[in-house]
């Protein structure tokens, strides 16, 4: 009985080995290679806002390689100086050789020039790839706190 159980591990345990050697040996599809450059994320200027006001703004995805890429992520949530969230499809196929607008609500939260770093999270290729760019703004009074903020 011991023999067979023997001869039978043995067996399976050569069967395994072939079955290895036959997947590294098969020449299988490589993905195909997109340079990093390829991948452009594009950031604003929003220029005057009033502060506490949600104003929509746009980033640009330009995808120049010759293989989609999917945008999987972006921005949610607050930092100093403002907050933003995406408001648009997610995830999104950007197909190759074109651009793709996210659109993003977005609020400062103090008076004066401020920018806002924007992290995207996209898969290129089947590997996870993320971009960081910036929102720049300058948040003035809104109309019904002008008088408060005026006051010394």
């Amino acid at each position: 009985m011991n023999r067979i159980i023997a001869i039978c591990g043995l067996v399976i345990g050569f069967g395994v080995i072939g079955y290895a050697v036959l997947i590294f040996t098969t020449d299988t599809a490589q993905a195909p290679k997109v340079e990093p450059a390829a991948i452009v994320v594009e950031g604003a200027d929003i220029g005057e806002i009033p502060i506490g006001g949600m104003v929509p703004v746009h980033i640009r995805i330009h995808n120049n390689s010759n293989v989609a890429i999917r945008f999987i992520g972006g921005p949610n949530g607050c930092q100093p100086g403002g907050c933003m969230n995406t408001t648009g499809t997610c995830p999104l196929t950007i197909d190759a050789n074109s651009v793709a607008e996210i659109p993003l609500d977005v609020r400062a939260s103090i008076l004066g020039s401020f920018q806002l770093e924007v992290c995207v999270y996209l898969e290129v290729a089947g590997a996870a790839v993320y971009r960081t760019v910036n929102l720049t703004g300058y948040a003035v009074p809104a109309a019904e706190n002008e008088a408060v903020f005026a006051k010394p």
